[in-house]
């Protein structure tokens, strides 16, 4: 008699894998992830008409550099910031007059954005434009799915929730978050703008939650709102605009 072993994959193992591959696919060059870590928000960079590159922090400076001969390094501040359907428009004043800067929806191709997030930009300073690439940075180890762990410093209990711990479930290819806030099923899109998350409305299932704070956390404070957001040793912590914080861990399968 022969007999035939048959290895299977477990599925929380096939889940993990997939979660990496899909990690990967969306992954910014490790020198864009350098920035990154360091707090930049937005990164660009061009040759036209000279070679120059541009870092922004939103909490702290702002660095634009030439190589035809100008190089400012200022606090963040903006005399103008608007959003149109068509770009995202700063203004900030220096001591060479206003730098502006205008980062359109239009996609470019360039090799430091290989993650398809390059974004058309251009500067101008002292009536020179300056024209290229850039991009808002993020990590793509947001891409996971994220259990509550922690609300401000209350270590949360699983027996607090109908339905186990809430979640989020952040999906990087296409923009989207999975949530589920203790007791409803809930879902919008997102987008990732540096150290900010831009939460959609999110919609779903209106079930009254036995953690009612919680569930009020995720209708008033996350759905439809900018929310800061910070990872460190796997944890996520969301910062809220009621000065209040949700710290998650990754989720084990």
């Amino acid at each position: 008699m022969v007999v035939i072993g048959v290895s299977c994959k477990s599925s929380s193992t096939a889940k993990t894998e997939k979660i990496v591959r899909q990690q990967l696919s969306v992954k910014p060059a490790d020198s864009l992830l350098a920035k990154q870590k360091r707090g930049i928000d937005i990164y660009a960079s061009g040759t036209n008409p000279a070679v120059w590159w541009l870092e922004m922090d939103f909490d702290k400076t702002i660095d634009f550099v030439t190589k035809d001969g100008i190089s400012i390094h200022t606090l963040t501040s903006f005399s103008k910031r608007e959003t149109t359907s068509e770009k995202e428009s700063f203004v900030s004043p220096t001591g060479l007059g206003p730098l502006e800067i205008n980062l359109y929806e239009t996609a470019c191709t360039d090799k430091t954005f290989n993650s398809n997030n390059g974004r058309r930009i251009e500067i101008t300073i002292q009536g020179k434009i300056y024209m290229g690439c850039g991009a808002y940075l993020f990590n793509n180890q947001l891409h996971d799915t994220w259990e509550l762990e922690y609300v401000d410093n209350i270590l949360q209990k699983e027996a607090d929730f109908q339905k186990g711990f809430p979640t989020l479930q952040f999906d990087l290819t296409n923009n989207s978050v999975k949530a589920n806030d203790g007791c409803n099923n809930l879902r919008s899109t997102i987008e990732i703008k540096g150290s900010v998350i831009r939460f959609g409305v999110l919609s779903g299932t209106k079930m009254a939650c036995r953690n009612s704070k919680v569930q009020q956390a995720f209708s008033n404070l996350i759905s439809d709102h900018l929310v800061n957001y910070r990872m460190e040793n796997n944890k996520l912590v969301l910062y809220l605009y009621d000065d209040s914080r949700l710290t998650f861990k990754r989720k084990e399968f």
